[in-house]
């Protein structure tokens, strides 16, 4: 797996850190790696001196796509695809440009396997086109590709331009990576999503051999919510209700406003609509409505999570069913949903119009007759003077993936290797996906996609001022200073200090006493873990551990030193693990880069992660005074230590809802075993009550 630095000038650490998410998806699925550690990823031997360069392609290539004006109608999406063709081009992946109509194209590019029997291919899939935009009511021009605020805005930067780089990202990084395919990697960029889906329509009818028999494809969709600051869940789109949409046409006789008729054309159509509206189509539990809902009980209310468990039983409460059909959130899961979007009558106030009409927006969930569901509202309607037909266009019929698929189960083992403890939930959506297109040729599709948002980002796309984040780090300049510096010591600090715990016995005294205390009772945090060497002495005394650095090089280094543990990329401010998980945490060190003032906040974080009563042990520098240093095994960085006394961190941590239990302070060992400075351990237990 790989994990991406952030960079000091705005790198999109979303976009890059999510984007080799991708890659190791495809990777993980195309090298039947789904059962292998992390380290065993073929993503994970990247340089960190190339995921910088990564890391800047990802800026520049989203600003450069953001500013390519595809709003649909027209959409215009040639240029697009020639922006896509000059980059693959350039890395010396085959691609080719159909121009299926005049300023409008599709992209397709290829890398081929490199084994002798291959797999079916997987596709990645998105579409260049965008909705309007009224400038008038953007911060920045929505086709500027302006940072602004730490985001970067543009319309389509939700939905999809930024997805379509993540992929652009995947296949260029697998292909100077020169990384072992045992399945051909296929990049599709389609026209015309956001109206009439021709792009796909034309590629399926015409070049249906170029999609190489796939057996997995990822596409738009999914959602991975934060709220809080915290990721919630990684959200997987496995299928998509389809649209049937209905015309209600009433006809009567024509008049006078002045003069009510009783049976006019309108007067038939309100009752006639208030008889669909006010029926309840019946509740229908498909198994991935059950499973999702079921990974999500953890996160509800008690209540909420009794019912979310056993989800036929609770549909038979009455009450429950009313809460279900009052919660929009709920309801559209369960049954066929009808909506009123559109009525029309007369062009004047004082005309009674000889006719009336009303389209209904209709969701079915996948294995519903529409036939059958037209007859019904007809039935319900009971008026020979309306009629109800379907709405030019085929939609073709509602469908999902399975959720035990070899992609399915990849994209689980490469998140939780990114979030640990965060669930991965499958989703059904309400709205219409290309995925649809794509199922019936045989094709596994998923929606996923490889950025966290809050509800307020996300709810920028198709709206105003459409925007993603072009940093993740909440430490801001210090918390980058401060990764790029360890990535480019990463070797040599590791050849230094691995070892270290044989030449420091009350190191080993300390760390044997907090095994004893977290032993068999759940997972233990390697916090700041370097290259690992607290990880690999707990993981020596049988303690279930894993490691956590803000830093891709020194999780290289650490993966490398040790292949069987388990390794994530986070901060300590915002760590991406599920609240009261942890039994224990070592953090040796780390928080001596943590500024003074986000101190208590970053305690309070741990506190978060630990379960009631977990252990926490730190140690760090003893003294008084920071420091700052420029020049660390030959190579330049800009690294700021903070020093503490006890005294300060056992406020610091009691502030934080710890309460301390042991506090000790020691002699530095000699100069050929550690730095020369005093040092300060402190065993501490979370609180119950903050």
């Amino acid at each position: 797996m790989v994990r991406v630095p952030v960079q000091q000038t705005c790198t999109f650490r979303a976009a890059l850190f999510l984007a080799t998410l991708v890659l190791g998806i495809c990777l993980n699925a195309i090298s039947s790696l789904a059962e292998t550690p992390p380290a065993a990823l073929p993503s994970s031997q990247i340089a960190p001196e190339h995921l910088e360069q990564y890391s800047r392609l990802a800026v520049e290539w989203l600003q450069q796509y953001l500013r390519i004006d595809t709003t649909n109608p027209p959409g215009n999406e040639l240029r697009a695809a020639e922006f896509f063709r000059k980059i693959l081009e350039v890395e010396g992946i085959e691609a080719r440009v159909f121009e299926y109509q005049s300023g409008r194209a599709d992209l397709w590019a290829r890398l081929l396997h490199t084994t002798a029997v291959p797999k079916r291919p997987i596709i990645l899939l998105n579409h260049m086109d965008v909705v309007t935009s009224d400038a008038r009511h953007w911060k920045a021009p929505p086709f500027s590709g302006e940072v602004m605020d730490g985001s970067i805005y543009g319309r389509g930067a939700q939905d999809m331009k930024s997805e379509g780089i993540a992929q652009l990202l995947a296949m260029v990084m697998a292909k100077r990576e020169k990384v072992a395919l045992d399945r051909d990697l296929i990049f599709l960029a389609v026209s015309d999503e956001e109206a009439d889906g021709s792009g796909t329509n034309w590629m399926i009818t015409h070049q249906r051999d170029l999609l190489g028999n796939a057996e997995f494809l990822i596409n738009e969709g999914g959602e991975n919510l934060v709220e809080d600051g915290k990721l919630r869940y990684i959200g997987v789109d496995v299928g998509e209700k389809i649209p049937f949409w209905l015309h209600v046409v009433a006809h009567g006789r024509a008049g006078h406003g002045s003069r009510p008729i009783a049976d006019s054309a309108p007067n038939r159509l309100v009752r006639a609509l208030n008889r669909i509206l006010a029926d309840h189509t019946p509740s229908k539990l498909l198994p991935v409505v059950q499973e999702s809902l079921r990974e999500m009980a953890p996160y509800e209310t008690p209540e909420r999570a009794r019912r979310f468990r056993n989800l036929p039983e609770a549909l038979q409460d009455p009450a429950f069913q009313e809460q279900v059909d009052h919660d929009e959130s709920l309801n559209f899961l369960v049954r066929d949903t009808i909506s009123l979007t559109m009525m029309g009558a007369a062009g004047q106030t004082n005309v009674i119009p000889a006719e009336a009409w009303a389209n209904l927006d209709v969701r079915l969930l996948p294995g519903e007759d529409k036939q059958q569901f037209l007859e019904t509202i007809r039935r319900l309607v009971n008026d020979p003077n309306i009629t109800v037909e379907p709405e030019p266009g085929e939609f073709g019929e509602a469908n999902y993936s399975p959720t035990d698929s070899a992609l399915y189960r990849a994209i689980r083992r490469v998140t939780t290797s990114y979030f640990p403890q965060v669930p991965v939930v499958p989703r059904l959506t309400s709205g219409y996906t290309e995925s649809q297109r794509y199922r019936p040729l045989g094709i596994q599709a998923y929606g996923f996609t490889p950025y966290t948002a809050t509800d307020a980002e996300g709810s920028t796309e198709h709206g105003n001022d459409e925007r993603i984040r072009s940093r993740m780090s909440s430490q801001g300049n210090e918390n980058d200073e401060t990764q790029t510096s360890y990535d480019r010591i990463a070797r040599a600090y590791a050849d230094e200090i691995y070892a270290e715990l044989a030449g420091k016995p009350f190191d080993r005294q300390v760390l044997d006493q907090f095994a004893e205390r977290v032993r068999g009772r759940g997972p233990v945090c390697d916090l700041g873990c370097g290259p690992a060497q607290i990880a690999r002495y707990l993981r020596d005394r049988e303690i279930d551990v894993f490691g956590l650095d803000l830093s891709a090089g020194m999780l290289a280094q650490a993966q490398r030193l040790n292949p069987d543990l388990h390794f994530v990329q986070s901060s300590m401010l915002a760590l991406g693990l599920r609240s009261e998980t942890l039994a224990g945490v070592a953090a040796f060190y780390c928080i001596i880069h943590i500024p003074r003032a986000q101190v208590v906040e970053a305690l309070r974080e741990l506190r978060r992660v630990l379960q009631p009563g977990g252990s926490l042990l730190m140690t760090f520098h003893l003294g008084s005074e920071d420091s700052h240093h420029e020049e660390l095994f030959g190579q330049p960085v800009s690294l700021d230590v903070i020093w503490f006394t006890t005294n300060e961190m056992t406020g610091n941590l009691r502030a934080a809802g710890f309460r301390v239990e042991e506090v000790s302070e020691r002699d530095p060992y000699a100069p050929e075993i550690e730095y020369q400075s005093r040092r300060g351990y402190i065993l501490a237990s979370r609180e119950t009550i903050p």
